[in-house]
């Protein structure tokens, strides 16, 4: 009695996405993962907002920058590749640690759901090392090395979005839409 199994692939080397790879805006935010950081988690849901009121018409994407704590961007990315993204980031941020041991980010991406055994792969092969080099280049080449005031390109034009509100991403949206 044959039936089809479906199996979700995500590749393990691409960003993390939201929005078809055909929409007329691409935002990529890009970001370093961190604890306890609302600020940095309500811009993201404002770009997710965004997204969600124009399905169709934007991508959002979300370029990882590995920062002082390079295990903690590795366990974002390999999160994507195991489905758990936006669960391990709402897992992450509801977090008060300041640094975060390999045995917390552990316990962190167990809360989020996440396969240890395979997290712990990607930690110890340096999985990921290409698509940081990648995500830096490319925010280093289209912000001319002017990272500390953008953290979001629209349509690779730089928008920054440190306190972030509905309006003016939407106002950046249209103009990037025009």
């Amino acid at each position: 009695t044959g039936g089809v199994v479906r199996v979700e692939h995500r590749d393990p080397v691409a960003s993390p996405t939201k929005g078809p790879t055909t929409a007329l805006v691409t935002v990529e935010l890009f970001f370093i993962p961190r604890t306890n950081l609302q600020q940095a988690v309500s811009g993201l849901r404002a770009l997710e907002r965004l997204q969600a009121k124009h399905p169709a018409r934007m991508r959002l994407v979300y370029r990882v920058i590995k920062g002082s704590q390079p295990m903690l961007s590795i366990a974002t990315l390999e999160a994507h590749a195991q489905g758990k993204f936006n669960e391990f980031i709402d897992v992450l941020h509801s977090d008060r640690s300041q640094q975060l041991p390999k045995d917390k980010i552990l316990e962190l991406a167990k809360r989020a759901g996440m396969n240890e055994q395979r997290l712990l792969a990607a930690l110890t092969e340096g999985r990921y090392e290409d698509q940081f080099d990648a995500n830096d280049r490319r925010l280093k080449r289209l912000v001319h090395g002017n990272t500390a005031t953008t953290n979001a390109l629209f349509n690779a034009r730089p928008q920054p979005i440190m306190s972030p509100n509905d309006a003016d991403l939407e106002r950046a949206y249209t103009a990037a839409y025009d």
